[in-house]
């Protein structure tokens, strides 16, 4: 048998390795329901030994050992750029609103519409918006929401049958927009997948990169709620509970479901509320 000649000294190797990593790279393994005390990937980190045919001898100079279990995708030097240039165009859009003079949730659609398209065009691999099954990860974020809606009703029953009063009406102030289907549009649709893609798919899992899960699902949360103009422990709260979910399922879908319905009842629950009587409303 010929000897084998060194994999870098073939010059079919610039065509054929990239092929082959491609091609044959496994995808990053689903996390285990322990990630928050484990590493990210919730398994060992310790690289993917590759496809058989990339460690026989035959294809020794065909294809490189695998060193890393990851696909390729958008370089990661460009998502910190991403991250800021979103982040400037929010300050920005926010000095420029009061010498607009459009409508409030209009102006509010147009700046998540930019920031929704320049995460998707610029970071698409990176954004956490792809999934095995898309659908399957919608109606899991449903029962997870009627399961926290539940939770949460159930406390302010307890609340106020022990303390006589509860605690909603101090954390939820009703909302009555001029236009109900512009709002859900906006509070209910737009801004949490504009959140959810920036938030968790981009400075989250950033973040998570320099810091273990729950630093970075700390930091996350802080910067989430900070970023909404009025520290609140609801939103405190939310971006914890979405950066949870996130780096549970592995994608946005389920934690963009539980924002928007969040959303929706913070906005529905005070106005039921108050119609029906309800006191402390």
């Amino acid at each position: 048998m010929s000897e084998v000649l060194p994999w870098s000294t073939c010059p079919a190797v610039p065509i054929t390795t990239r092929f082959m990593k491609e091609k044959y790279t496994p995808a990053p393994a689903r996390p285990s329901i322990f990630f928050l005390t484990g590493v990210a990937t919730g398994g060992s980190t310790k690289p993917s030994p590759g496809p058989v045919h990339s460690r026989h001898p035959m294809f020794s100079c065909l294809c490189p050992p695998a060193t890393s279990r990851y696909r390729t995708g958008t370089p990661m030097d460009r998502v910190p750029a991403l991250i800021i240039a979103v982040f400037v165009l929010e300050v920005i859009s926010r000095a420029l609103y009061p010498s607009v003079g459009i409508d409030p949730l209009l102006y509010t659609l147009v700046v998540r519409s930019i920031q929704v398209l320049a995460v998707l065009v610029f970071a698409f691999s990176r954004c956490g918006i792809r999934a095995s099954s898309i659908l399957r990860e919608l109606a899991m974020g449903c029962a997870l929401a009627l399961g926290i809606g539940a939770a949460v009703l159930a406390a302010e029953m307890l609340a106020r049958l022990i303390f006589g009063a509860g605690y909603l009406p101090r954390l939820l102030i009703a909302q009555r927009p001029l236009d109900p289907w512009l709002f859900f549009a906006v509070a209910c649709v737009a801004a949490p997948l504009a959140e959810e893609l920036f938030f968790r798919g981009l400075f989250y899992t950033w973040l998570k990169r320099r810091l273990p899960v729950i630093g970075a699902v700390i930091v996350s949360a802080l910067v989430f709620a900070s970023a909404h103009g009025v520290f609140s422990p609801v939103q405190l709260a939310g971006g914890i509970l979405f950066a949870v979910v996130y780096e549970w399922r592995g994608s946005i879908w389920a934690a963009f479901v539980i924002h928007g319905t969040g959303n929706l009842g913070i906005w529905l629950v005070p106005l039921l509320a108050s119609s029906l009587g309800i006191s402390g409303w």
